[in-house]
């Protein structure tokens, strides 16, 4: 059970997992202390985990240009503004032309509070100008169990 920092106490069992998931030995630590009974001294700070997210939008007619700028320039500018992680953002289009993105928000709070910033809520204001958010269940690629996109550059 993790206490008020966050940080999970390590039983002797369980510091060969620690170890492995953080690629080396807590400070201080080693495989004499764990032989010894003095891996419950060690601690392993838990990192969050991110929220994945699938967003769709089916671009208007003759907007295509401009929802091309904005959907290239999305991620940058909620990085920009430290709301999503670093994890690489996928973009895809279906066969209708609905396009796909997917990304990591770095915590629920974060993307709650993407909205109250004008500059992004800005661009999200364009977007809705140049393409409709569509529910990812109404896209035909969701009624198959390996849904299939055309990856963007």
């Amino acid at each position: 059970q993790a206490d008020d920092e966050g940080s999970i106490p390590f039983t002797r069992s369980s510091l060969r997992s620690a170890v492995h998931i953080a690629g080396r030995l807590p400070k201080g630590g080693g495989p004499v202390a764990a032989s010894h009974g003095l891996a419950s001294r060690f601690r392993l700070r838990l990192t969050a985990m991110g929220i994945l997210v699938i967003c769709s939008y089916k671009i208007r007619r003759g907007c295509e240009a401009e929802a091309r700028r904005l959907l290239k320039e999305h991620m940058s500018l909620l990085r920009r503004h430290g709301l999503v992680t670093d994890r690489p953002a996928i973009q895809g289009k279906g066969a209708a032309g609905t396009v796909v993105e997917i990304f990591e928000w770095e915590s629920a709070e974060k993307s709650r509070l993407a909205p109250s910033i004008p500059e992004i809520g800005a661009h999200w204001k364009a977007m809705a100008e140049a393409m409709n958010f569509t529910p990812l269940a109404l896209l035909p690629e969701a009624l198959r169990p390996f849904a299939n996109f055309t990856a963007l550059d």
